[in-house]
């Protein structure tokens, strides 16, 4: 199974309870899953290709999430960025990663003038929750974009994403993750840990670090991920 077949499983069973929460409101499997198909039909509109790596640049939010699994369902690489990281060693990583499309949250704003700056090979970006003055916001970005675009189907040993080490011996590295280790981290985790009920689980540690991984094991479950902008 690809990684967006375990999030279509959870959508098919569950549609109308909460994936993610992020302290304002829930929103349902239904409701990203629609969200993550005008995202994905959007990305292929802008040329992007079953190589091109899309970044997210974002803090534990409903739209972070709702881009990443965009990013799954175009058929696109996922290239997660830590904004706990100074912006200098992100723009390293995604000039060293070859990011061609940006998602990013308001907050950094100020960030934006230089990522563009040194990355000119970016296509675009886009802002997640806001207007920007470095690109357009999501809500402009997807007009015009429905449901019903054709995305690129991986195999089992496509690349699907790629994470960056924490960089404690060196430049940080990329570590490719195809759809193969994604279904293996899945199944591993349910033999481990089976759930008799649809789990929720507080997320506080980064969506663009190991969390944004983990949370993929309760999709297939109809899990809610409650999500924290840090532990409190």
């Amino acid at each position: 199974m690809r990684i967006i077949d375990f999030f279509d499983r959870g959508a098919d069973r569950f549609p109308e309870r909460d994936v993610v929460h992020d302290l304002s409101r829930g929103w349902t499997y239904r409701e990203v899953q629609t969200l993550t198909r005008r995202i994905a039909t959007a990305l292929i509109a802008a040329g992007l290709g079953p190589d091109s790596s899309v970044a997210t640049y974002t803090p534990n939010s409903a739209m972070g999430f709702a881009a990443q699994y965009g990013v799954f369902r175009a058929g696109n690489v996922w290239l997660p960025i830590n904004v706990r990281n100074s912006v200098d060693e992100n723009i390293a990583v995604l000039d060293r990663m070859d990011a061609e499309f940006l998602f990013f949250a308001s907050q950094y704003e100020a960030d934006m003038a230089e990522i563009r700056a040194q990355l000119p090979r970016l296509r675009g970006v886009v802002c997640l929750d806001a207007e920007s003055a470095h690109g357009p916001s999501l809500t402009q970005w997807l007009e015009g974009h429905g449901t019903d675009g054709v995305f690129f189907e991986k195999s089992a040993l496509d690349t699907v994403s790629m994470m960056t080490t924490s960089g404690t011996t060196g430049a940080p590295k990329g570590v490719i993750l195809t759809n193969l280790n994604w279904e293996t981290m899945i199944a591993s985790y349910h033999i481990a840990m089976p759930y008799d009920a649809p789990p929720v689980q507080i997320v506080a540690a980064p969506l663009t670090h190991a969390a944004g991984c983990l949370t993929a094991t309760l999709l297939p479950f109809g899990g809610t991920s409650v999500l924290l902008p840090k532990p409190e």
